[in-house]
């Protein structure tokens, strides 16, 4: 079918907008003329990069399982316990309120006052520390 130009150069027919009552369309129009761009769809390449993603660990106060970041082994980590600034905090409060004859060494001998230090048993690697306090 053969188009003219005065078929070409006609408005695209649109629901007039009038003061009053609107009423409903059953059904758009008919489009005609071009049709809009669309975006293409990615191409997959035989060369794709992988990204690493390394997963934080979040070290509690007890054993964690996890694969050490240096020897790639599945381990359990070995905990050990270090002084901390809850331990000092803890002994200063005890010496202030009268504990200076020896009860403030107390909180070094406790593990819920001191840090908790994570490491492998296989490469002896630290791996992260739990702070009672930061």
């Amino acid at each position: 079918m053969a188009t003219t130009k005065e078929q070409e150069a006609q408005p695209l027919p649109y629901p007039s907008y009038q003061s009053g009552p609107m009423q409903p369309q059953s059904a758009m129009p008919p489009a005609s003329g071009p049709i809009p761009p669309t975006i293409p769809a990615p191409m997959s390449t035989a060369a794709q990069s992988t990204v690493c993603v390394q997963s934080t660990v979040i070290f509690g106060e007890f054993s964690t399982a996890m694969q050490c970041p240096h020897c790639q082994n599945t381990i359990n980590t070995r905990i050990s316990h270090q002084v901390g600034l809850l331990t000092w905090l803890v002994a200063g409060g005890i010496c202030l309120f009268g504990g200076f004859l020896g009860c403030c060494l107390i909180p070094f001998c406790l593990d819920f006052c001191l840090d908790v230090v994570h490491s492998c048993p296989t490469c002896n690697h630290q791996l992260g520390v739990y702070q009672r306090l930061h």
